[in-house]
């Protein structure tokens, strides 16, 4: 019982770093929307149990040690990316959408594996 409810607490606390994310980017605040989804990506990992790390660490670490989708792959590139000279992400890039993606993906890979018996 007390793993579910830290798994919880881990999910409220991706979620609100989301929230935080989405309301710095509706304020114009992009640089404060972009570590919050870094942070928030990182928190996912953490809570699956894939690093135990800050944010971009543990994106870093998923990313060389564990198989996914590309474009999984291509939203954990983007969010380990720097920003450019003018403190932007390139055209087309968004890291909140990018730690949405890994939030549902590692949030379903946990499910599907708990439903097939390899979690428990």
């Amino acid at each position: 019982m007390k793993e579910l409810q830290e798994a919880g607490n881990h999910w409220q606390e991706v979620e609100s770093e989301l929230n935080t994310a989405r309301l710095a980017r509706s304020q114009g605040n992009e640089g404060k929307a972009r570590v919050c989804a870094r942070r928030a990506a990182g928190k996912a990992l953490n809570a699956v149990g894939v690093s135990s790390g800050p944010p971009l660490a543990a994106i870093r670490f998923f990313l060389e040690t564990q198989s996914m989708p590309d474009e999984v792959r291509v939203a954990c590139t983007h969010l380990i990316a720097t920003v450019n000279d003018s403190y932007q992400m390139d055209d087309g890039i968004d890291l909140i959408a990018d730690a949405e993606m890994i939030w549902y993906y590692v949030n379903s890979a946990v499910f599907l594996s708990k439903k097939h018996g390899i979690i428990r």
